[in-house]
């Protein structure tokens, strides 16, 4: 999905997106969590975060996180 935003804050990064299926990012270190709030009419707030598994390849810092696809949503990246 395409990124419609992102926001940076303290230790998280949000990122809203157009829709799921495959999230690919470089990270220089491994998050301590991922988590996803699907966006009810836009508004990230009306949403629950749910945790969400990741992965990360220390060789490439490639940060893989797989969401359902056909959801506008929003990632929050903590570290």
């Amino acid at each position: 999905g395409a990124v419609l935003d992102v926001r940076r804050s303290g230790g998280s990064v949000e990122v809203d997106l157009m829709d799921g299926g495959e999230f690919v990012a470089y990270a220089d270190r491994t998050p301590t969590g991922v988590a996803v709030c699907r966006t009810q009419g836009g508004d990230v707030n009306k949403g629950a975060w749910e945790q969400v598994d990741f992965e990360r390849d220390a060789a490439t810092g490639h940060l893989i996180v797989t969401l359902p696809a056909g959801m506008r949503c929003t990632l929050r990246l903590d570290w």
